[in-house]
């Protein structure tokens, strides 16, 4: 049986979103708004990558009571590096929420051509 590895094809797919998103950035917009932006899209791949570990773990038939603990663990690491990246780093909040939301964006349209590719044989 084949594992599916959907998770590497999305973070691929939001990457190469990524990589196109800052090359057009780049050309328009500061330093500042880039470098915010290259965090914001780093601190939400570790996020995705930890989310995929913990499901991974659950349907190993792992203790769900642990699980839990470990996801609010991720959560509340990923707040406290946000919290200290707004006090003590050099802030563009719009760079920061782009950053964080390229894989959000990359997810449902990641979907929609996979489903596109099963329904009308497209290969895109």
């Amino acid at each position: 049986m084949k594992k599916s590895k959907i998770y590497q094809k999305i973070l691929i797919f939001s990457l190469i979103f990524f990589i196109i998103l800052y090359t057009v950035c780049n050309m328009f917009l500061g330093k500042l708004f880039l470098y915010n932006m290259v965090v914001g899209f780093i601190i939400s791949v570790g996020n995705f990558l930890g989310l995929v570990f913990h499901v991974k773990k659950s349907f190993s038939g792992s203790f769900m009571g642990i699980g839990i603990g470990n996801s609010f663990f991720r959560l509340m690491l990923v707040g406290v590096f946000l919290y200290m990246w707004f006090k003590f780093g050099m802030l563009n909040i719009w760079g920061l929420l782009v950053g964080l939301s390229v894989l959000t964006i990359a997810m449902p349209i990641y979907v929609l051509i996979e489903y596109r590719r099963k329904i009308d044989g497209t290969s895109t």
